[in-house]
């Protein structure tokens, strides 16, 4: 090639590469489609393309998290919503990103009560002797007196959003079965609790005293720790749905006919129609037939394994 033709190439090159305008305009000219390199992509769009990427990744963290849950019908709705809730999070959004993580707990429990055999034998076994006092008052609904109150609306079929979560944790969680640990299922309705106080704290003006204040103070100063505290409640309180909506069947009070095997001064031992050994009679129920002997018959009422009263 000719020097000065060489020389002239050079500083086209040169100016393509300083002067995007008239790189665009030579390749029109030549009729060549423009490369990634001679097209700059501005910082805006990096930031965009960057967003859509992690979106994608939530999106199928969402769909992992809630691929085994068993009520499909509201998993498309958890799933935006666990979207949201970890959108909330990256941008340090608390108030959304408590909302967000409720609104997931608060669609699983709505669905759960609509379910009139699930509540029906729920209003019964909150009325037998056996649970009233000793179970219902103290675990389910504890020492508050608003949440006592529950007991009424739950007769009157006015239950409120925290009604509707401590019967789910409490009753689908495992109060009906044979071995229950009231601890786990108290500490789990706190964190949730916590989350319900929590979604507020973007709205300053629902603080309706200094101890709420305080509260949100305190839990504004430890929002990094309190974002995995809340995330691993909800992932706790899914746990516990997935765990016991397939028992839901067997959720509903049943008669059967018993035989006292054998009888102590403070309890005895009965065998159960289809099971091959006796078991213990529930101390909290021996006083009703603590004047029966071995080898009568009593009648009892079960929900699932766990019996619930004697008649």
């Amino acid at each position: 090639m000719d020097e000065k033709l060489k020389s002239t190439l050079d500083k086209i090159v040169q100016l393509t590469r300083q002067n995007p305008e008239f790189d665009k305009e030579l390749r029109k000219a030549l009729v060549i489609k423009p490369s990634a390199s001679s097209n700059p992509i501005e910082y805006k769009q990096i930031e965009q393309i960057f967003e859509y990427c992690i979106k994608r990744v939530i999106e199928e963290q969402a769909k992992n998290f809630y691929d085994s849950f068993p009520i499909e019908e509201i998993r498309p709705e958890l799933e935006a919503d666990f979207v949201r809730m970890e959108d909330f999070r990256r941008k340090n959004a608390f108030g959304d990103y408590c909302l967000a993580v409720y609104q997931q707990i608060e669609n699983i429990c709505n669905y759960i009560t609509s379910s009139k055999d699930f509540m029906s034998t729920v209003k019964i076994l909150k009325d037998l002797d056996a649970y009233k006092q000793k179970k219902i008052y103290n675990v389910l609904y504890g020492d508050n007196p608003y949440l006592k109150d529950g007991l009424d609306r739950l007769n009157n079929d006015k239950l409120s959003a925290r009604d509707k979560i401590s019967i789910v944790i409490f009753f689908l969680g495992g109060f009906w079965k044979k071995i229950f640990y009231p601890s786990d299922y108290i500490k789990l309705r706190e964190i949730i609790n916590d989350i319900y106080f929590c979604r507020n704290l973007n709205h300053r003006g629902s603080l309706q005293d200094e101890k709420q204040i305080d509260k949100a103070d305190n839990f504004s100063q430890k929002y990094s720790g309190t974002f995995l505290n809340f995330y691993g409640a909800l992932f706790d309180f899914t746990r516990l749905v997935r765990d016991g909506f397939n028992d839901l069947p067997e959720f509903k009070l049943k008669k059967e006919v018993a035989e006292i095997t054998s009888k102590f001064p403070s309890t005895c031992f009965i065998k159960r129609p289809n099971n091959q050994q006796s078991e213990e009679f529930p101390k909290d129920l021996f006083g009703k037939i603590k004047n029966l002997k071995e080898g009568d018959k009593i009648t009892i009422e079960v929900v699932g394994p766990r019996i619930v009263t004697v008649g």
